[in-house]
Parts: C-alpha cells; sequence; structure tokens
C-alpha cells in the first residue's frame, strides 16, 4: 500500500490544484432507446434488499461502456453509495474510463486517489486506462512521470502498458525517450521486444516517418526479446529500401548475431559496414572480441570436461 505522501506528490505533480471527485451531471432521457433496457435493469436492482453483489452492477455499467454510454455510467455510478453500494476496484476503474473518454483526465486521477484511499491496489488495467488516458492527451511528460511513480511503488505493469506508452511516444515523435524506455525495461518480466513490428506500423499509420534512431531500438527489442531472425529479415529490408544506416544499428546487429553465436554473420556484416562506407567504432570490436573470448572459453569448458 503506498503511503500518502505519494499520493499528494503524485497529484501537485500531475494537476495542481487536487479537486474533488466532482461528477459532471448527465441525463439518462437523451440516450438512444436500445440502452434503455440495462439503465431499468440497474435501477431495479437499487430496490432490492439486500442489493445485489458490486459485480452485477459492474456488468451493467461495462455494457454501456462498449456501446460508449460514458455519461450515462458517471451518471449511474453517482447511485451507488446513497443506494448502499460499495464500489470496488472494477467499478472505479470503469468510472476512470469514462472519465479518460469524457477528457476529464483530472477527474479519472480523482478517481485513482480514491482507489488508493480505500486499500485496493490498482492492478495493469487501471494502470493501463490512465496512461491511454494520458497519451490520449498528448501529456507525454506526465504520462513518464505516472510511469516512474507507479513503478517506484511497486504497482504492476503489462506489455499492453508498455505498448501503449511506446505508441505515445512515438506519436510525440520522443524517439530518444522511447530509447530510454526500452533499455529501462531490461531486466524486467516485459521484454524488450514490446510490439516492436506492430509500433512501426502504428507509427506510419499515424503518418510519422521512422528515421534511423527509431529503426535501431526496434532491432535492439527485436534482438534482445530473442527475435532474432525477425530482426534480421526487418534490418535487411532496409538495406534493400536503401536506408542510410549508422555505425550504433550495425552494433545492435553484430551484438544480436553474437549473443546467437553466429559469429560468422556478425564478422560478415562487420565487412558489408566497411564496404559501405560505414566504419566500426571501439565498440564494435569490443562487442566481437568478447564475444569470441567467451566462446573460447566454453569450448576449452567443454574440452576439459572430456
Amino acid at each position: 500500500m503506498p503511503s500518502f505522501s505519494f499520493l499528494r506528490t503524485l497529484r501537485l505533480s500531475l494537476f495542481p490544484p487536487y479537486p474533488p471527485i466532482a461528477i459532471p451531471t448527465a441525463t439518462l432521457h437523451s440516450q438512444p432507446h436500445y440502452h434503455h433496457h440495462a439503465v431499468a435493469s440497474f435501477n431495479l436492482m437499487l430496490l432490492m434488499r439486500p442489493p445485489p453483489p458490486t459485480f452485477h452492477f459492474n456488468y451493467i455499467l461495462s455494457s454501456l461502456v462498449k456501446n460508449k454510454r460514458y455519461p450515462t455510467v458517471i451518471s449511474l455510478f453517482k447511485q451507488f453509495e446513497p443506494n448502499g453500494i460499495t464500489p470496488d476496484l472494477c467499478t472505479l476503474t470503469i468510472l476512470i474510463n469514462c472519465f479518460c473518454h469524457q477528457a476529464h483526465i483530472t477527474l479519472a486521477f480523482s478517481v485513482f486517489a480514491n482507489i488508493l484511499k480505500r486499500g485496493f491496489h490498482p492492478n495493469a488495467i487501471t494502470l493501463n486506462t490512465l496512461i491511454k488516458g494520458l497519451c490520449f492527451r498528448g501529456e507525454i511528460k506526465k504520462t513518464l512521470y505516472f510511469h516512474d511513480q507507479v513503478v517506484a511503488q511497486g504497482f504492476q505493469l503489462d506489455q499492453v502498458s508498455y505498448g501503449t506508452l511506446i505508441n505515445g511516444l512515438c506519436i510525440a515523435g520522443e524517439t530518444k525517450a522511447v530509447a530510454r524506455l526500452l533499455r529501462k525495461l531490461e531486466g524486467h518480466s516485459v521484454k524488450p521486444d514490446v510490439r516492436a513490428i506492430a509500433l512501426l506500423k502504428e507509427m506510419k499509420e499515424h503518418g510519422i516517418q521512422p528515421d534511423v534512431y527509431s529503426y535501431t531500438i526496434l532491432l535492439d527489442g527485436l534482438c534482445k526479446g530473442g527475435r532474432l531472425e525477425n530482426a534480421k529479415e526487418f534490418f535487411q529490408h532496409l538495406l534493400v529500401k536503401g536506408c542510410h544506416l549508422n555505425v550504433w544499428t550495425y552494433n545492435v546487429m553484430i551484438n544480436g548475431l553474437c549473443k546467437a553465436g553466429l559469429f560468422g554473420e556478425a564478422m560478415d556484416l562487420k565487412s558489408k559496414m566497411e564496404g559501405k562506407g560505414c566504419m566500426p567504432n571501439a565498440i564494435t570490436f569490443r562487442t566481437i572480441i568478447c564475444a569470441l573470448s567467451e566462446k573460447d572459453e566454453n569450448d576449452e569448458r567443454k574440452f576439459s570436461e572430456k
């Protein structure tokens, strides 16, 4: 359970001053006829004594969210506590989702604070909803700050979290921030190849032309994610396209090949880069030398064991 000092720091850094939860009023009469049954069922359950479990109400709210009836959900939520219904983590996550879709990101974070104060431990779905809401508004710095704070508090993010965050960073042209984020992922449970191929497609769909720096990040993610064959295919595709790759791009591929024990291919690639006028640097030679030294040690160990 995070301390309330964490809440104070987060709220002041993201959205000063921090407002109380004030839910916008929405009328149900303006909603189309097809969802009236869901609203009627919700109101009927409110009259039951004892009332049904909270997850029954959540089911109705979720069905309304799928139909993008966000104002309706927000309005129905107002009836929870006056009728003795205690919202759970799922309820509050649904509410956060509605606020994000209504561009009420500040209110979404008010609900998040309420989640923590109630003693709930937000899951990846809750955090993903907030990350997506911030990215949708283009609040990249706040998104990164929120990421750093929740990770520091021990909350668990998943591949969807990082896929959403990386996509938002790329749309904003923050390729260096993507590189820093991928480096942070090394050694964590989330693989570095988080949506690498899909990410490239999304960038193009948003009219963003990837540069060599972006391509290098993607290749690095593929190699470290155990998808060397995909990395090789993508690298070859870049060469065929005539992309002017730099020494860092070649180093990523050489390192990936060496890690896989493909020293012959690594040396061939070194020769090819020289043939294209891209001269190896100290990192290139150190990568190859370290890999060969490790291979010799392994060979000697196997020989001595015979």
